[in-house]
This record gives structure tokens, sequence and C-alpha cells, in this order.
């Protein structure tokens, strides 16, 4: 049987802390057949994907109790590791393939942009440049990158 893929977009803290330490423990139990492809879907997290790709994706995970107990663990789960390109091509390419068996993301609290009501704060630009490309029938990230022209079904 071939590798099943997960294919993450981000490998940000929360992502290798969590998801790929739970994936590693469920190798060890001898559930294998199972890697992680991180793609980084944006321009802005290029060094964590470098030194990930410089470790061969292999990392030390350190986990400190409550006590100020630190126990360490090497993470081998995420198997290949994506830098962001502007037409998004290969993670794209990634998705697609048969082996690739779940598409995941993490969003942690910052990724949530609310404000102090607990709402959605508008007057973050990032977040009204995607609800007016939304708006606009065009998907993607900043302007400029990749999927800019690209149809979006539905509006906000």
């Amino acid at each position: 049987m071939s590798e099943s893929v997960v294919l993450h977009l981000g490998v940000g803290s929360f992502h290798r802390a969590h998801q790929a330490a739970y994936l590693q423990e469920l190798i060890e139990a001898g559930h294998g057949g199972w890697s992680i492809i991180g793609a980084n879907i944006r321009p802005d997290n290029e060094a964590v994907i470098a030194a990930l790709a410089a470790q061969h994706c292999r990392y030390v995970l350190e986990t400190v109790s409550p006590a100020g107990e630190c126990s360490y663990r090497r993470v081998a789960s995420i198997g290949r590791v994506i830098p962001w390109e502007p037409t998004l091509a290969t993670v794209i390419e990634v998705g697609a393939a048969p082996s690739t068996r779940i598409v995941s993301f993490t969003v942690t609290e910052a990724g949530y942009l609310l404000g102090a009501d607990g709402r959605l704060d508008w007057r973050i630009a990032d977040l009204v440049a995607d609800r007016d490309r939304i708006r606009a029938g065009r998907a993607g990230g900043r302007e400029g990158m990749a999927g800019g022209d690209a149809a979006i079904a539905g509006d906000d």
C-alpha cells in the first residue's frame, strides 16, 4: 500500500506541537503509512520552511509541564515541506494527488482577527482586502498572489 498524505496548509508552531506530534505517536504505535506534507501558502513563514527543509523535516518538540518539568521527543511525521510560490501550483498538485487523503489547517487565536467585542475586526487591512476580493469574485491572498483571478462561488 502506498503512503497516505495529510496536506497541511501552514506548518506553524501550533501544528508542529499538536497535529504533527499526534501523527508521530500514531506512527510509533504501529499505524504507519501516513506522512504530512506541509505547505506554506503565504510568503511570511519562509524561515520556518527553510529550517524544516534543512533538517529533513525532523525536529525536537519540547513539552513543559505545569510543574516546569521538560520532556523532549523527536518528531518525523512531516515528510516534506512546500515553500511558498505565487502560483501555489505545487500545493494544488499535491492536494489533487490520489495519495492525499486529508487536507487540513489550523487557526490559532491570532488568526481569528477578533476585536475586543469578540467580532471580526474590520479595521484589519488583510481582512478588508480578503472580503473585497471575495465580493469581486477573486480568490487568493494578497493582491498579486496566486488565485487572484480565480472565481469563488458565493459571497459573504
